[in-house]
């Protein structure tokens, strides 16, 4: 248990840290790209790449960031501000709703401009993206505003130390139902997965179709971006659906070596989930 413990610690460290780095480097590359090339200004699923890699970069600083304060080095902070820990866990859940929320409607809006009908290819449009987002924004913003209320600080029956947590039952089993297993894990497995697929078989008839050059290049290039996007979520999403499947389900917190374990096994793999964010700036050159 200690050596599982210590290693996750040493993940955390010196695989953690540069991953942050490296991950809003990127995600600042990224937005420098699709800002900076006029095809991507006027594209509605670059616009919503672009805004996915903002709510990205937010949520590596309100996620692993703190992992890496937390596990690696020790440090708490949720432990001594009430209003940190409110904070937290309120910009975290936002940030990964958004985050999850604009890489469906990419997905989605890559399959719609790659469709065939052209009804359908007039919801690929700027300002329509502009609203869904604006729209999502609030929407998950005041959804999530009980997350303030019911976050609190709460003494561990295992450690016996402070902790942050949802002190509600209801909202807190709401929120693992509906936030983490519903939102989080498997409606944008199966959303970005189906649309994914269904975007990536129209790419491969655009040469059957009388479509200029640079209209299918663009296409196909945002097309692998979605299409990579949705392939490692899956596999970084499965063990955290696994994980929290067990938590939900197993209760660890009543054994302090289990849930040393399950607290080490989430720390690595979400190493694992932001490692994404770090490497994909070379996807755009």
């Amino acid at each position: 248990m200690l050596s599982f413990t210590y290693i996750a610690k040493l993940v955390i460290i010196y695989f953690g840290i540069p991953c942050f780095i490296a991950g809003i480097i990127g995600g600042l590359f990224n937005i420098m790209v699709f800002f900076s090339l006029h095809t991507f200004r006027h594209n509605s699923c670059a616009f919503y790449l672009t805004i996915m890699s903002i709510f990205n970069m937010a949520q590596m600083i309100t996620g692993l960031l703190p992992r890496i304060m937390t596990t690696g080095l020790n440090i708490d902070w949720t432990q001594t501000s009430l209003f940190y820990c409110k904070f937290k866990v309120f910009s975290l859940q936002l940030t990964a709703t958004m985050s999850s929320t604009c890489l469906s409607l990419a997905t989605i809006d890559q399959y719609l401009a790659t469709c065939t009908y052209p009804r359908w290819q007039r919801w690929c449009h700027i300002k329509i993206a502009h609203r869904l987002i604006s729209l999502f924004t609030v929407f998950w913003f005041l959804e999530q505003i009980p997350t303030l209320i019911y976050s609190n600080h709460s003494i561990s029956t295992v450690t016996m130390n402070v902790t942050c947590k949802i002190t509600n039952q209801f909202f807190e089993k709401f929120n693992l139902y509906f936030h983490r297993i519903f939102l989080w894990y498997s409606l944008p497995i199966l959303v970005n997965f189906l649309f994914g697929i269904l975007a990536y078989r129209n790419i491969h008839q655009l040469v059957y179709r009388t479509v200029p050059l640079v209209r299918r290049e663009l296409d196909k290039q945002l097309t692998i971006m979605v299409f990579v996007q949705v392939i490692w979520n899956f596999i970084v999403i499965i063990p955290s659906l696994i994980i929290g499947i067990l938590i939900l389900h197993g209760n660890p917190n009543k054994d302090p070596i289990i849930a040393l374990e399950m607290q080490s096994a989430h720390a690595i793999n979400s190493c694992l989930f932001y490692l994404y964010f770090a490497v994909r700036k070379n996807f755009l050159r």
